[in-house]
């Protein structure tokens, strides 16, 4: 007969030992956390369980003022960051006792499972994500029935993108929150596929609504206005009852310049802000017109993609300028100056979508998104001197 600790364990018997797991490190974190008075800075593994380190969320706050030691990096911390953090002033150490032992192989606890219950209690800084921003235009003025009306449609946009773009291999850990009137939308992975992946979303999220509105008319469906970038933000969760929240809020630069963006941002206007970010192979950096190119690199996956209106033959993404001979256009940057009179940079995006037609005879059908640069006199940006100066000289 098998002794117990040879006997193979079941995906249900795993399953059910990580529940328990999770629970026991949920169970003794909440009690510290208290109602987010407290953050957890991080933790580390410890012979019996974990180790953590625990900051009053107003202190931790305030260091992040000239410091994002405490908010940056992994939560996981080696031994030497995690005492150097244990002796700061207002910092405590709490160990929480587990029935099995952290690492990966079998029957052991994997550090993600210890993260993804530590992060829910923590301020968490990410300096690069890209971060999308649907605007219903004249909200505000629709009757309750429309207004339930277009966020429902909206969400199924954002819903059905979601999943053309999983059954073609790109995957994205979605993530939103609301405005009132839109959605963010994020990818809760990070890096530069995270990024573009999270771009790939909005555009076909984007066309669809555009489609959902010559199916169903304008009632029903919102005309929009989008504003798309990358940056830097902090990541927590709020209060419901007396636990963190199941999903995450974000808020920092990359929100903040979305706000003041979408506030100038035209009906049907796709704007996509100014941002550098860098690639982690090859230590180049990305700036907002490289990004679009890269970006549309891979819209070749939308080919053959459904729409109500037939399959994408063809899609195109650009960043609009002005011609400037031989049918060759360039790129304009725009300075936007919010009501704070602060600036933001952002450049004005279309795209062309090509639907193949549903009967062989027929003529394809297309959805043209965004703005035209010669339609943009009611839009409240100028062109950046830079941009401007440029275009003198190649004329």
């Amino acid at each position: 007969m098998n002794s117990p600790s040879l006997i193979k364990e079941t995906a249900e018997d795993r399953r059910e030992r990580l529940a328990i797991a999770a629970q026991l490190i949920n169970g003794a974190v909440n009690p510290l956390w208290n109602l987010g008075r407290y953050s957890v800075l991080g933790w580390r593994i410890s012979d019996g369980g974990i180790e953590i380190v625990t900051m009053a969320t107003t202190e931790l706050l305030k260091f992040c003022k000239t410091s994002d030691e405490y908010t940056n990096g992994a939560r996981q911390m080696d031994d030497r960051r995690f005492q150097a953090v244990r002796n700061v002033t207002g910092v405590q150490s709490t160990m929480i006792t587990l029935p099995d032992e952290i690492g990966h192989g079998p029957g052991l606890v994997p550090p993600s499972l210890v993260n993804s219950v530590i992060t829910r209690y923590s301020v968490t800084k990410t300096a690069h994500r890209a971060v999308g921003l649907f605007d219903i235009v004249g909200f505000s003025k629709n009757d309750p029935l429309e207004q339930v009306a277009q966020l429902n449609s909206l969400e199924y946009s954002i819903n059905i993108a979601h999943k053309r773009l999983s059954d073609v291999g790109i995957q994205i850990n979605l993530a939103r929150s609301t405005t009132g009137d839109g959605f963010y939308v994020w990818n809760r992975d990070t890096g530069p596929d995270a990024d573009i992946a999270s771009y790939l979303l909005v555009m076909l999220a984007l066309a669809d609504n555009a489609t959902a509105r010559l199916r169903y008319g304008p009632d029903m469906a919102p005309q929009l206005r989008i504003c798309f970038s990358v940056g830097s933000h902090y990541s927590y969760y709020q209060v419901e009852g007396l636990n963190p929240r199941g999903y995450d809020y974000i808020v920092g630069e990359v929100t903040i310049s979305l706000a003041r963006m979408i506030d100038r941002c035209l009906p049907g206007q796709i704007l996509i802000g100014e941002f550098e970010r860098p690639i982690p192979r090859g230590g180049k950096i990305l700036n907002t017109p490289g990004f679009v190119e890269q970006a549309s690199l891979t819209l070749d996956k939308f080919k053959g993609m459904r729409l109500s209106g037939g399959n994408i033959a063809q899609c195109a993404c650009y960043l609009t300028g002005e011609e400037v001979g031989g049918g060759f256009f360039n790129i304009l940057r725009f300075e936007i100056q919010d009501k704070h009179g602060f600036l933001h940079h952002a450049y004005n995006q279309k795209m062309n979508i090509v639907l193949a037609p549903r009967e062989k005879a027929g003529d394809p059908s297309h959805i043209y998104l965004g703005m035209r640069q010669e339609e943009l006199s009611d839009f409240e940006a100028r062109i950046s001197k830079k941009d401007a100066e440029a275009q003198s000289q190649r004329e």
